[in-house]
């Protein structure tokens, strides 16, 4: 596959997650500058969704994979080091061809916020936004 199809693939991700995180917190997202949500470039250092301001209540420090095969450890290594303020939780977003995007996170931190919740309401069954995803 061509280099610039594999960027493209990275970029559609990153904009699918900046778009979720921004509507999971109720603000903005894009490449402007007034954004708070924003997709990092593409070969710029740092995670790969910014967040400023307002967005940063949202705790995690989001590494995007959009690859076949990837390297889990290393990948979990990119995101930690990438996620270095105490207050932030590193969170790696990995999608494969024609499926669904994925979260890998601390499993710990996992079963903190599924004993923070109230209600189960979380567990039923609920439509993905992961089709509008361009393969």
């Amino acid at each position: 596959m061509k280099t610039a199809s594999l960027k493209a693939k990275g970029r559609a991700l990153q904009k699918w997650v900046a778009e979720r995180v921004a509507t999971v917190i109720g603000c903005k997202h894009g490449y402007e500058d007034d954004c708070p949500v924003q997709p990092r470039l593409i070969g710029q250092g740092g995670t790969d969704i910014v967040l400023r301001g307002e967005a940063r209540r949202f705790p995690f420090d989001i590494e995007c994979k959009a690859v076949e095969r990837f390297d889990i450890n290393g990948t979990i290594r990119q995101a930690k080091a990438n996620s270095c303020e105490d207050d932030r939780h590193w969170l790696v977003v990995w999608k494969r061809n024609r499926q669904a995007p994925v979260v890998v996170l601390d499993a710990e931190l996992f079963f903190q916020m599924c004993e923070s919740l109230e209600t189960g309401e979380w567990l039923q069954d609920r439509p993905t936004d992961a089709a509008r995803l361009e393969e």
